[in-house]
């Protein structure tokens, strides 16, 4: 009898702790898919702002080739009112 009910105890130990760990294998499960939501909901997000960063480097780009482009029309306007300033310069001489 003594003997049964040591080991009945044991069983009852056992399987306490077996649902202690089934328990905390769950919660880490849980916690795992948590924090890999999270991850991917972080990708989600880098990749938005990665999309936005080349939107507006695409941006400054263009910008920066209008910009070259109007220069170089207004260099070459400044040339023309030189040569149209020298022609009347010499035809006042």
């Amino acid at each position: 009898m003594k003997i049964s009910f040591i080991s009945a105890k044991k069983q009852s130990e056992n399987n306490l702790i077996k649902n202690e760990l089934s328990n905390v294998n769950n919660w880490i499960k849980n916690e795992l898919s948590n924090v890999n939501s999270k991850l991917i909901n972080l990708d989600s997000k880098v990749n938005t702002l990665d999309n936005k960063v080349n939107t507006l480097d695409n941006k400054v780009n263009s910008l920066e080739n209008k910009i070259e482009t109007k220069f170089t029309l207004i260099d070459h306007d400044l040339n023309e009112i030189k040569i149209i300033l020298k022609s009347l310069q010499k035809n006042r001489n």
